[in-house]
């Protein structure tokens, strides 16, 4: 069994740096920086928790199981951000066309049952 290491001070900075809606997590034995979206899709940003002034950030996006994309060799903070609000909002947009269908469906009248086999 091997221990989680202690999350750094630069790790505390960097979370800080995204903002609040960014929170720490443990996955796979190393500390990560997390976010979860209403709809599911789920954000995991790993090599953030170390010492050392240059980085090599990876990201994760989860949607159920699986992941659906992801980005390496991240150096810089300030990249990182840029690229996590392009991912939010592209991610983001998906509960609202779900609306738009689910609200196309009722006013179609159909029973929920023919409404998924008509979804899908």
């Amino acid at each position: 069994m091997f221990k989680v290491k202690k999350k750094t001070e630069l790790f505390n900075q960097r979370l800080a740096f995204l903002g609040s809606e960014y929170t720490s997590k443990v996955i796979d034995g190393e500390h990560v920086i997390y976010r979860r979206f209403e709809n599911g899709i789920e954000f995991e940003i790993s090599g953030v928790n170390n010492s050392r002034k240059s980085l090599c950030i990876c990201i994760f996006v989860w949607d159920a199981n699986a992941i659906v994309e992801s980005w390496r060799h991240i150096k810089a903070m300030p990249d990182l951000k840029r690229i996590l609000e392009t991912l939010s909002r592209k991610y983001v947009r998906r509960p609202v066309q779900m609306e738009y269908r689910t609200s196309y469906l009722s006013r179609l009248a159909l029973s929920p049952r023919r409404a998924l086999r008509v979804a899908n």
